[in-house]
């Protein structure tokens, strides 16, 4: 059975007076961890509307998805071209065996000789393909991995994983226990 964890902080009020802060903006890192640790211990609506308040954090979010998402673009596309100009010189030398192919001069030797150099090239096409493909599948890894890790970051931000136990947060007065 899953134990519940306590709300202690019910308003913003509550925590900036349990971390000893008149704002939210301008915290410094031991103040964030601080307060990242309190977050399970915070009405959930509380902990979003603190975060809104954190503008570094969510526009450093933003710009490193942002940044990311442009970047892979940029591989994508210069990786596109790349491979439409290897796939076209693929091209060109199967239409050239194929050219020498209709000459009827050729031994079958020949012929097949031509006919084994197509097949080479084919696989070749194929391998670039196959090539191609792994290297989207790097490339969205990639980008899920860091999208992965900004929303992580946001998880823990909300409270997902708590820091610490409960006699580690910092402390309301007796009086004001749950402050609304």
């Amino acid at each position: 059975m899953e134990k519940k964890i306590r709300k202690r902080y019910h308003s913003e009020e509550a925590v900036k007076k349990a971390l000893k802060i008149e704002s939210f903006r301008n915290l410094t890192k031991d103040k964030v961890m601080e307060f990242t640790s309190m977050i399970p211990y915070m009405e959930k609506e509380v902990a979003l509307e603190i975060i809104k308040q954190f503008p570094v954090y969510v526009e450093f979010v933003e710009s490193a998805i942002e940044n990311y998402t442009q970047l892979c673009k940029t591989i994508l596309e210069t990786n596109k071209e790349e491979y439409e100009q290897a796939v076209h010189a693929h091209q060109y030398v199967l239409e050239t065996f194929a050219n020498q192919l209709e000459q009827e001069n050729l031994t079958e030797e020949e012929r097949r000789d031509f006919s084994e150099k197509m097949i080479e090239e084919a696989d070749k096409i194929t391998e670039l393909y196959l090539q191609q493909q792994k290297f989207h599948e790097r490339v969205f890894k990639t980008i899920g991995g860091v999208v992965t890790l900004a929303l992580g970051v946001t998880v823990t931000m909300l409270g997902l994983k708590a820091i610490g136990s409960d006699e580690d947060l910092p402390q309301l007065d007796d009086e004001n226990q749950n402050v609304a």
